[in-house]
């Protein structure tokens, strides 16, 4: 069998992460992507080749499922629409926030509008007070994708939840339950520490340091659980084998081929030069609480006791830090205003930045370099991309990943990550000072409210 090797246009990659110039969209018909040492061309001016490549590779076994991920604001809603129109497709949302009613400016839910009649599953399906888990999402991401595929549609995952997409992939791990002993043993163990967090954390840390960067502040029956899994296994959960015999996500590193997976994973994870990326997600925290309306939100829900900062909705970012600033008594309004500001703007930076190191150990996904200029996103070049690696036949998509035809990608941001030490915020919105008296008059409006309730 001849060898196909596809990789990116080098120049199209070095110019993507260099480039810092307003340009016009890429046409459609113009781009191409470039085949080397016995390719295989794929060109958007061929589409008799790309559907000859589509009804090829609908013969195989295993039905195809798309699964988009990213760091956030980095595009992966916009461009898995336009991609569900060009392939008949459905959306599943694999976003821990989304699925709560209620929350949709913190958690930049796709309005009615925007999803443009395209049908979406897990979105607006809990209420905030509701304890949603990561093997919830799993049946019910499973329960739709049959669904779909019933339907003769195509399944397409979208989110950036890491633990939900990875799971979704390879199942779920097999979680023992807690014995009465280990159960007894954990407590104790927390109760001698007295309530400290930090102490808590620190003891998850020595034992699952993956675990314990992913657990919010104050979960304490998230930290407790974990601590049950690993004194009842002596393994993290992370290298805890998963149900339906996936192998372990680690063991891809070493090159073990996956076979036994039930369906015909086509994974991509979308990326942008990283100040670009972080200069998008100041100003869209900035949109959030000065035009979307997030501090009414959250107002809204405190209120009328459908949110509180110990529920799992409550912790997410963005609603986390406005609970805190909307219960906080200090008097001095305007540092006030700017700190909570400042923890939104760096909290989502940095959860960006886990899903970056997240995602650098799953090798089932092609990095796709997204185009970002201002606010303008370039989905052009990916929806191309991805559409090409979906028509391809599996043999093809296993052999591009373990070539892994996206290294120079994922070391040029690699590269710029160390560089984002650096980094320096920038006020856009905020500039306005009218607009910062106005913003703090209406929170402290919010916070005697609540005081008062």
């Amino acid at each position: 069998m001849t060898e196909t090797r596809f990789i990116y246009n080098t120049s199209y990659v070095f110019s993507f992460f260099q480039s810092r110039q307003v340009t016009s969209k890429t046409d459609l018909a113009a781009v191409n992507f470039v085949k080397v040492s016995n390719t295989i061309q794929f060109c958007s001016r061929q589409p008799c080749k790309f559907l000859s490549r589509m009804k090829a590779s609908s013969l195989e076994a295993k039905p195809k499922v798309i699964v988009i991920s990213g760091p956030t604001g980095v595009g992966k809603t916009r461009i898995s629409i336009e991609l569900a129109k060009l392939l008949n497709g459905e959306i599943i949302s694999a976003d821990s926030v989304q699925v709560y009613r209620k929350l949709d400016v913190g958690s930049n839910k796709p309005s009615i509008e925007e999803r443009n009649g395209i049908v979406h599953h897990l979105i607006d399906i809990v209420e905030p007070t509701y304890e949603f888990s990561a093997g919830e999402f799993f049946q019910r991401a499973r329960e739709a994708t049959k669904s779909i595929l019933s339907r003769h549609k195509v399944p397409i995952v979208v989110g950036g939840t890491s633990m939900y997409v990875r799971w979704y992939i390879y199942g779920l791990p097999a979680t023992p339950p807690a014995t009465n002993s280990v159960a007894y043993y954990v407590s104790t163990t927390l109760e001698e520490l007295n309530g400290n967090w930090d102490l808590a954390i620190e003891l998850l840390e020595q034992l699952d340091p993956m675990r314990a960067t992913k657990i919010c502040r104050n979960d304490w029956y998230r930290l407790r659980r974990a601590l049950e899994i690993y004194y009842a296994t002596g393994k993290p959960l992370s290298e805890l084998p998963l149900q339906g015999g996936a192998p372990n996500p680690k063991k891809l590193l070493q090159g073990i081929p996956v076979t036994d997976l039930d369906y015909d994973f086509r994974c991509f994870f979308l990326v942008a030069p990283r100040k670009e990326l972080n200069r998008f997600i100041d100003r869209r925290c900035e949109r959030m609480i000065a035009q979307d309306g997030l501090l009414k939100e959250v107002f809204e829900l405190l209120y009328k006791r459908e949110l509180s900062k110990d529920s799992s909705a409550g912790k997410a970012i963005g609603y986390r830090q406005t609970i805190e600033y909307l219960t906080n008594h200090e008097t001095n309004a305007l540092d006030q205003f700017m700190k909570y500001l400042r923890d939104f703007q760096n909290a989502s930076r940095q959860y960006a930045r886990r899903q970056l190191q997240w995602f650098r150990g799953e090798e089932l996904f092609h990095w796709v370099p997204v185009e970002m200029f201002s606010n303008d996103i370039s989905h052009v070049a990916p929806i191309e991309y991805i559409m090409h690696w979906f028509a391809a036949t599996s043999e093809e998509y296993k052999e591009s990943t373990r070539q892994r035809i996206d290294a120079e990608v994922r070391e040029i941001s690699l590269k710029q990550g160390k560089e984002m030490k650096t980094y320096t915020p920038e006020l856009v919105l905020f500039q306005d000072q009218n607009l910062i008296e106005s913003t703090v008059r209406e929170a402290c409006d919010f916070q005697f409210k609540l005081r008062e309730a």
